[in-house]
């Protein structure tokens, strides 16, 4: 059953009512043929909310999803203090830090490294901090009051490395987190935390090589997006199109070079954007999830669009073929499936917030393929709780 081109609508229901009508199923009841009444959904969130939405749609939609990234800034020995001290600011206070793309580490040589400091201090010291009532402010409230719970814990698990220009702040009444620096060796280990809040995690590295501390750690990969470069570094150089445990998780324009993803002209909305990674961005249709930069307009041609022209130009009678009957709208168990969870995402998380579902299971019968015995093997990826 072939259904018209895909279009879109803008709709004022609350968020289960929105997702109840969009995830149905339009059932022929003469064939019983069906399909989604939703082609595409594109997603823009966390990874976690991304794969339990995934599970509410049918897996014929075309789920496009733009998560977040770990995004580094990498700052080498001869790079230009100046302008990477201002890219930093520009990436990690656009909207008071509350941005995918923000950078969970700012990577320094230590050759460099106290140049910078005293330079991100004294930046630090001319940006206003306060309402936005005040069009001056540059920093203002966090959007989620109950987001400082998460900062303030940050701030306490990292304690011991804050810089002693900024003893992290937390104005509790106002929301406002005042901005601040974090100091601590890469040697220390990474911050592949999500930050999402003014909070700057600069992390001095000894020498090119020791890089790969970061790049290379097992928490890299799934959220790797963009690298942002100030100076030269064969090492974030041979990055490029270089399979680490064999995945490759960066082509030539996931690096910018000596500027920074907000400059005027890097990002733009006629070329891909995300990365590599699975929790940075993806697109899943059919049951299968690819983890690739994101474009919507080629996506939805290439994934949606397309099929359709070519069942239409092979079956050109179909066009003319006229339905006399009403088409039933079958609506899923929506707030049932916001439940559910795989046991494939239970062991990339390693979580055990849904334990009061662990002793009842659910099998995707539409992942099955036909089979005429009476015993089936069920793989986990077809098992949820």
């Amino acid at each position: 059953m072939v259904g018209s081109p895909p279009h879109g609508n803008i709709s004022s229901q609350q968020r289960l009512e929105f997702l109840i009508d969009q995830s149905a199923l339009s059932i022929d009841p003469k064939t019983k043929e069906s399909r989604p009444v939703t082609d595409v959904v594109i997603f823009t969130g966390t990874p976690t909310h991304a794969d339990k939405l995934r599970l509410v749609f049918d897996k014929r939609v075309l789920f496009i999803s733009n998560g977040a990234g770990h995004n580094p800034v990498v700052v080498s020995k001869d790079g230009n203090l100046l302008k990477a001290v201002e890219a930093v600011i520009t990436l990690q206070f656009y909207n008071q830090g509350q941005d995918c793309a923000a950078p969970n580490a700012i990577l320094v040589h230590k050759n460099i490294f106290s140049g910078f400091l005293d330079l991100l201090r004294k930046n630090l010291k001319e940006v206003k901090v306060g309402h936005y009532a005040d069009k001056s402010c540059r920093i203002g409230p966090i959007s989620d009051y109950n987001d400082l719970v998460r900062i303030q814990d940050l701030l306490t698990e990292n304690r011991n490395w804050l810089d002693f220009s900024t003893p992290g702040i937390i104005r509790t009444r106002e929301a406002i987190v005042e901005p601040t620096i974090i100091c601590k060796p890469l040697k220390e280990g990474g911050n592949f935390n999500e930050i999402f809040a003014p909070i700057i995690f600069v992390q001095e590295y000894e020498d090119d090589e020791s890089l790969k501390n970061y790049f290379e750690a097992p928490q890299y990969a799934k959220n790797a997006m963009y690298i942002t470069l100030y100076g030269r570094s064969k090492y974030v150089k041979h990055l490029i199109d270089r399979a680490i445990n064999g995945k490759i998780l960066h082509n030539k324009p996931s690096l910018i070079h000596n500027t920074h993803l907000h400059a005027p002209g890097i990002e733009r909305g006629t070329q891909p954007y995300g990365g590599n990674g699975l929790g940075a961005s993806s697109l899943s249709i059919n049951g299968k999830t690819i983890s690739m930069p994101t474009l919507p307009q080629r996506d939805i041609y290439e994934q949606v669009a397309k099929p359709i022209l070519n069942y239409l130009n092979k079956n050109p009678y179909i066009i003319k073929t006229k339905k006399t009957h009403r088409y039933i709208i079958q609506k899923r168990d929506v707030e049932k499936l916001l439940r559910l969870r795989s046991f494939k995402s239970d062991e990339q998380d390693n979580t055990n917030k849904f334990d009061e579902f662990k002793n009842t299971q659910y099998l995707d019968i539409n992942s099955l393929k036909t089979y005429k015995g009476h015993y089936l093997k069920i793989g986990k990826i077809l098992m949820y709780y």
